[in-house]
């Protein structure tokens, strides 16, 4: 009866471990910072467009009378109330669906998530469900963006890794900042 040697794999501990709780502020702050600065640069120069429009529209009614011109300042002010209705009620809507999902869901208002970074991937694991894990390898990963309380990691067009800043347990935010960047490029 000889005894077999077992070779040990060793599997180095993660460099790096994040636990971060997504609710509705973490989502709209993730959402804001996604959308970028073109988006609301161009939502406001919409809005600036159909103001002065709607401007040059009555001002052409004075000269000359001619009520097509009301009836397109009416439907320029129409617009511009739906850019502006649509422009601070669609996040809060958005997010109020997102809420009603995840409560429907997991029966909560938050989630948790623990991610853990190695040499040369990271696992992300729903605490709610950990059946629901993703991995990456870093050359996946092709942008990232910093808000106040997160980095967020982007994956694909639609996929994004969730990191809050003060959620680390192995490692701290300064250290994963130049990590990460260096494996971004």
């Amino acid at each position: 009866e000889e005894l077999e040697e077992v070779e040990e794999i060793k599997i180095d501990p993660p460099k790096f471990v994040v636990r971060t709780t997504v609710n509705v502020n973490m989502q709209l702050e993730a959402s804001d910072a996604v959308q970028g600065k073109g988006f609301h640069i161009f939502s406001y120069v919409c809005m600036g467009l159909c103001a002065c429009m709607m401007i040059a529209t009555i001002v052409l009614y004075f000269f000359d009378k001619n009520s097509t011109n009301l009836v397109m300042a009416a439907l320029l002010a129409l617009a511009l109330a739906f850019l502006i209705y649509n422009k601070h009620s669609a996040p809060k809507k958005a997010m109020a669906r997102w809420e009603q999902n995840l409560k429907r869901s997991f029966g909560t208002n938050e989630i948790h998530l623990v991610t853990e970074f190695y040499e040369h991937s990271l696992f992300q694991t729903l605490e709610e469900n950990e059946d629901n894990m993703s991995d990456s390898l870093y050359s996946e990963l092709t942008d990232m963006k910093e808000t106040e309380h997160l980095f967020l990691l982007r994956c694909s067009k639609r996929q994004w890794y969730f990191v809050e800043k003060k959620g680390f347990k192995v490692g701290n935010a300064d250290a994963f900042q130049k990590f990460i960047r260096e494996r971004i490029g």
